[in-house]
């Protein structure tokens, strides 16, 4: 039984259509300096005539329907959160016969003092997939952004070509919430001002997204599904969204060394059932591992970073 398993895993392996979109792209960097861009950017793909490409498609709730049901395919997100990583983007859609079948979109971000794309919401409807639609949306996004360069991200799986940045998540049950002291002021339009100032002094030393005042505003300043807070020792910013009817935090931005308190924070001001993280100094046995996400640069050699948050928005 054994030997029939492996021949048909191996038949599988020989027989079914490998895409060949990654081996004509600017992703393989053996030779290339630091921070070299390779400027060889592939004419956008094709557009099959049985669908049509819009860019910066305006009908929200469409585009929020259609991410929840094919990205988010495990859990449901407050529309609200999708709407502010969207409003800010360029986005590009394929629609056959007036539906959505395809979907990405590419935020501005500064990225240790280059101006990069940030590729996210890369989804294509599950009864349209491999018929080369993720392809179509990259090519042409690679062919939108500034200098032809991204960054993109992979949860729990990989690419054919090696990421920059491989990071690890964890979560932390409700029950092994802290309860330890803290002095926490809300982020709001009010303050936020002296936030950013503690988020680019704490910033200084280190590779970092680089936000204008105006994107720190945008991805900073609590709403009803944010928790954004500071003090002289830190920063820390994150959504709250839903799985399975239980309310999860995750954080994805923490400056300092506040980990524990906002946990506290978190324990007498919210009712949460987990948080989650990107690995961090102050964790302890109690945090359960997760989720892993590889970070791939695209027409870039940025090179392989260590233990490093990034707090992409």
């Amino acid at each position: 039984m054994w030997i029939l398993l492996l021949i048909l895993i191996i038949i599988i392996y020989l027989f079914i259509p490998k895409s060949s979109f990654w081996k004509n792209q600017p992703v393989y960097y053996e030779n290339m300096k630091p921070y070299q861009i390779v400027n060889k950017i592939p004419l956008p793909l094709k557009i099959p005539s049985e669908v049509t490409l819009i860019k910066n498609y305006n009908n929200l709730n469409e585009i929020l329907h259609f991410i929840n049901n094919h990205y988010y395919e495990k859990f449901k997100v407050p529309s609200k959160l999708i709407y502010e990583k969207i409003k800010n983007s360029t986005t590009f859609s394929l629609h056959y016969n007036n539906t959505i079948v395809g979907f990405i979109c590419c935020i501005n971000i500064n990225f240790n003092n280059l101006n990069f794309g940030y590729v996210d919401y890369l989804c294509i409807h599950k009864k349209y997939r491999r018929k080369g639609y993720a392809n179509i949306l990259i090519s042409h996004t690679s062919n939108f952004t500034n200098n032809n360069i991204f960054i993109h991200s992979k949860e729990n799986s990989t690419l054919p070509y090696k990421p920059f940045y491989t990071t690890q998540f964890y979560y932390l049950r409700k029950k092994y919430f802290s309860n330890i002291k803290y002095n926490f002021k809300i982020i709001t339009e009010n303050n936020y001002k002296e936030a950013f100032d503690i988020f680019n002094k704490l910033n200084e030393n280190d590779l970092k997204i680089n936000y204008s005042e105006d994107q720190f505003k945008y991805y900073f300043i609590q709403n009803e599904n944010k928790i954004s807070l500071y003090n002289e020792e830190g920063i820390i910013s994150g959504q709250i969204y839903y799985i399975n009817n239980e309310i999860i935090y995750e954080i994805f931005c923490i400056k300092g060394n506040v980990l524990n308190q906002v946990i506290s924070y978190i324990n007498n001001n919210y009712k949460i059932d987990y948080i989650i993280c990107q690995e961090n100094q102050e964790m302890n046995n109690d945090w359960k591992k997760g989720s892993f996400m590889n970070y791939y640069s695209y027409n870039i050699n940025i090179p392989k970073l260590n233990k490093f948050s990034l707090d992409f928005p």
